[in-house]
């Protein structure tokens, strides 16, 4: 409620700033079709009826990380290891850095980031790293702008990206390697439009009014 309510305040005075922050989130995609069920909701109305053959017990997998901003997807960026605070600081210092940097200084003046509470948020070091960057305009755990725990009805990846690379990606399995994996991932970013990542965010701003009405309450069903 307080961070729905914290959103609300903000489009009042500025309606686009949906459109300045760069949301964030990180899931683990394996070969034998599955994500993270820990930051991955996937609603349907009907059974998808696809299947995954595997050819052992052996499954890969690979660590994705991206970023919805404005009208495009950032990214993917893989990581073959556990995202730990170290690699996760050594990320923002490299890449998301760079993305920064190549904004045009009107952009970057107003660009938010959200991020949620993962542990490898959290550390200290990456928290002040993220704050400096973004001089303050910051959305996670402790932030003045709190991000919510545990609602993947609030968040554009997971209300929809995750969701939509689910579905399209596991459709072509089995894969022969995690290179192919990765392959197809981008493959499918890809084909996501400028329009489509518009009104993602438009559902995010609808989302908020939702979840104020149901006073805190999930809001997939009434969206």
């Amino acid at each position: 409620m307080e961070f729905c309510a914290d959103i609300q305040a903000i489009l009042e005075d500025n309606p686009f700033v949906s459109r300045q922050i760069l949301f964030s989130d990180e899931a683990t995609f394996t070969s034998n079709g599955t994500v993270s069920s820990q930051n991955c909701r996937w609603w349907t109305d009907a059974n998808p009826n696809f299947t995954i053959k595997t050819r052992s017990q052996y499954a890969f997998k690979t660590n994705v990380w991206c970023g919805i901003y404005k009208s495009y997807v950032i990214g993917p960026f893989f990581f073959h290891q556990s995202l730990n605070a170290d690699r996760y600081l050594n990320f923002l210092q490299s890449e998301i850095s760079n993305f920064i940097d190549n904004l045009p200084l009107l952009e970057r003046q107003h660009i938010w980031f959200q991020q949620d509470g993962a542990p490898c948020h959290s550390r200290l070091d990456v928290r002040q790293y993220v704050e400096d960057c973004f001089n303050e305009r910051v959305i996670h755990r402790f932030s003045e702008i709190r991000w919510p725990p545990r609602s993947p009805d609030l968040t554009p990846l997971d209300f929809f990206l995750w969701g939509y690379l689910k579905e399209n990606v596991y459709i072509q399995a089995p894969f022969t390697d995690v290179g192919h994996l990765e392959r197809v991932i981008r493959e499918e970013i890809r084909k996501i439009t400028p329009q489509t990542i518009r009104r993602v965010l438009r559902h995010f701003c609808d989302r908020t009014v939702t979840c104020m009405e149901r006073e805190g309450g999930y809001v997939e069903a009434f969206v």
